[in-house]
């Protein structure tokens, strides 16, 4: 049996079904936001799809971010898939999707950083997870340097590894990259951030507004005035992108 399979152009969530959701569980975006990937055989039920979706969020993640480069120029990504696999030698496996720049420039250079996130970085996760380095330059007006390996790392972590890779697995949308870890920073006290908790700390962002709200389609930055702004201070987007929530 076939069906469709869509992609959320905000928050790049993946629907299954003939037919986009109503509202994005992830974003709450209306079906007006999704494209069709294509169609794929369904292998289960709708209703264990949906089960099988309920479950995937009762996952905890981490959020980094995972910058690399390439003749010379950087970019980064958010992450959620990055962890410790062996101990002697010290490696970890990060997992990025195959369309991003990001792994363009990991493929190519074959090296990556990691920057381990807290709770003051919502700025860093709506810049790096809601934009394309294709698109804009997405270090720009951000503090960062560069580690040994050439890989960029922003002030804002509160620790960071600079990795080469030393194997890769394909595994469909997705590689999953094995790195060593060459070296690494610890630069602050505060725990790391969660996904669900970066969740939780942008809806108190939008209860606490107060006066006309706008909030970006693109990186979800709220802002209270009037008017839309100018331009979006996290993603740099014009006006066009805001729309009204209150």
């Amino acid at each position: 049996m076939l069906t469709k399979k869509w992609k959320c152009t905000v928050c790049n969530y993946i629907h299954v079904g003939d037919n986009p959701p109503d509202k994005c569980p992830e974003c709450d975006y209306g079906p007006e936001v999704f494209e069709l990937l294509g169609e794929i055989e369904l292998s289960t039920s709708p209703e264990e799809q949906k089960a099988i979706r309920n479950a995937l969020f009762k996952i905890q993640y981490g959020l980094f971010m995972v910058g690399s480069a390439k003749d010379g120029k950087i970019n980064g990504q958010i992450c959620n898939t990055v962890f410790q696999i062996t101990s002697s030698p010290v490696r970890v496996a990060v997992g990025i999707n195959k369309n991003n720049l990001t792994h363009e420039h990991i493929t190519a250079s074959g090296s990556l950083s990691i920057c381990i996130l807290s709770d003051d970085c919502l700025d860093i996760v709506s810049r790096f997870g809601y934009n394309s380095g294709r698109n804009i330059d997405k270090f720009e007006g951000i503090e960062h340097s560069l580690t040994q390996l050439g890989n960029p790392v922003i002030k804002q972590s509160i620790a960071w590894f600079d990795c080469k890779v030393e194997k890769s697995i394909d595994l469909g949308s997705h590689t999953l990259f094995i790195v060593d870890v060459i070296s690494a920073q610890d630069t602050g006290e505060q725990g790391a951030t969660t996904y669900e908790r970066y969740r939780e700390l942008k809806n108190q962002d939008k209860e606490k507004a107060t006066g006309d709200k706008w909030e970006c389609v693109v990186c979800q930055h709220i802002h209270v005035g009037e008017k839309p702004p100018e331009k979006c201070p996290i993603c740099k987007q014009g006006p066009e992108k805001f729309k009204k929530i209150g």
